[in-house]
């Protein structure tokens, strides 16, 4: 937004110049001539095609603003790139911590079920009910 607001005012002279070519002013115009147009221009710029703002203004006013594109694009890509990827590996993390914690509670499960399952087993060998397994309880096996 900043460096929008910079590259209008650097523009908003060769605008007003009546001196410079009419349809080249109108071209510049068209994408720095007010605050709404610079804005969605730098959106343009960041996130779409930014050769024809780019080439509006080195062709017309000051082949230096290939320079400040260029900077701008590769620090602002760059910045936006880190964003992205922070946001992803935060995401990664939480949903791998996720999924430990979830393994973890179905290996409880697991385990409780097991308990179960043997319980019931000797369970039913102890036929005197008297919490002990005899040796002719187990060989009825």
């Amino acid at each position: 937004c900043v460096a929008g607001i910079v590259v209008s005012e650097l523009c908003y002279g060769f605008m007003r110049d009546s001196s410079n070519d009419p349809e080249a002013r109108d071209q510049v115009y068209q994408y720095y001539g007010t605050f709404t147009r610079t804005i969605l221009s730098m959106f343009e710029i960041m996130f779409a095609n930014w050769g024809p703002a780019c080439r509006v203004l080195v062709e017309n006013v000051n082949e230096w603003f290939s320079v400040f594109f260029l900077v701008y694009r590769c620090v602002m890509g760059f910045a936006v790139l880190n964003v992205v990827s922070a946001v992803f590996v935060q995401q990664a993390l939480k949903t791998a911590s996720s999924d430990d914690d979830l393994a973890f509670r179905q290996k409880e499960r697991d385990i409780a079920q097991y308990n179960r399952k043997v319980k019931k087993l000797f369970c039913s060998i102890d036929g005197s009910g008297d919490g002990a397994i005899t040796l002719d309880e187990f060989t009825k096996l």
